[in-house]
């Protein structure tokens, strides 16, 4: 669901920019922010030898739509956030 949220974010976007986008899974923040999603992709979706990746098509679709904004951080949000906003989004 997160990394569905973080998509449609970004699909909401008109024009080129940089972004910063706020998530409280972790593993969606370190796989992007550690980059551990290109070894990822160059292994085929194998993240281990024996482990492959879950949710591929989505991590392939926010590697698509974050070309461009490689300077975006998405990090774990803060506890001030309101999650009421990531619910609305993905409706």
């Amino acid at each position: 669901m997160e990394i569905y949220a973080a998509i449609k974010g970004l699909q909401l976007l008109k024009k080129p920019c940089k972004v910063r986008l706020y998530s409280d899974l972790q593993y969606l923040v370190k796989a992007m922010s550690e980059e551990w999603v290109t070894p990822w992709k160059k292994r085929d979706w194998w993240r281990t030898n024996k482990e492959r990746a879950v949710n591929v098509d989505l991590w392939q679709r926010l590697l698509e739509l974050s070309v461009g904004r490689r300077r975006f951080a998405i990090m774990r949000s803060p506890s001030s956030a309101n999650p009421d906003v990531a619910a609305a989004l993905t409706g």
